[in-house]
């Protein structure tokens, strides 16, 4: 295991910690908890569109597992991976936005830069995510982003982070509550809410 990189943003410093872990496949009897949990992880692998070129990059593909085991992420039913390279928000590629939700977010994010004139001041920056993370309307766990520099480094900026009561966590909260219940009709109802993380087993198209 190793330990990831301290990102720190905003006015307090805040900052969230990654952790590079091998997982290696389970042996075929391995029966414990965790064994079946990997075996999932690895068939959302084996089943991935496009692996070759998905999973190009030459030192390694920093990645998040989400999914009812990983934090409850919201609007995703089954354990699965999503690649940091592909959160992006692209806007002339369709495939990286899935919903309405995502487009959404994508007209924001492009109006907020411009009504900031965003220049490389930590200022402007920190008025661009804040004002778009807190929106009332807003349904995203916050942004992955790369510098341009660091190839293949990523951070995360939270909605939390600016409000631990944003509309991400209330929804997180109600997601935790329906899958408890199994409630299969109010979580298909609120998926269409929430702006997922793109996962290894989307397919394009």
């Amino acid at each position: 295991m190793q330990s990831g990189n301290r990102v720190h943003y905003g006015k307090n410093g805040k900052m969230h910690h990654y952790y590079y872990e091998v997982w290696p496949r389970p042996e075929d009897g391995d029966k414990s908890k965790n064994a079946k949990l990997r075996r999932e992880l690895y068939a959302c692998i084996d089943s991935m569109e496009n692996k070759d070129f998905r999973l190009r990059n030459e030192v390694f593909n920093t990645c998040e597992y989400v999914g009812p085991k990983f934090q409850c992420t919201p609007g995703v039913m089954a354990n699965n991976i999503a690649l940091h390279v592909e959160q992006n928000i692209v806007s002339n590629d369709a495939w990286w936005m899935p919903g309405r939700a995502r487009a959404k977010i994508v007209k924001q994010f492009n109006e907020l830069l411009s009504k900031h004139d965003l220049g490389m001041t930590p200022k402007n920056i920190y008025n661009v995510f804040q004002e778009l993370l807190t929106d009332e309307t807003c349904s995203i766990e916050g942004f992955i982003i790369s510098p341009k520099t660091i190839e293949g480094s990523y951070m995360k900026v939270r909605s939390n982070v600016f409000d631990k009561n944003c509309r991400f966590e209330v929804i997180k909260k109600s997601w935790r509550a329906l899958l408890k219940k199994k409630n299969a009709e109010a979580l298909e109802d609120m998926k269409e809410q929430i702006v997922m993380p793109v996962m290894v087993t989307d397919k394009r198209g």
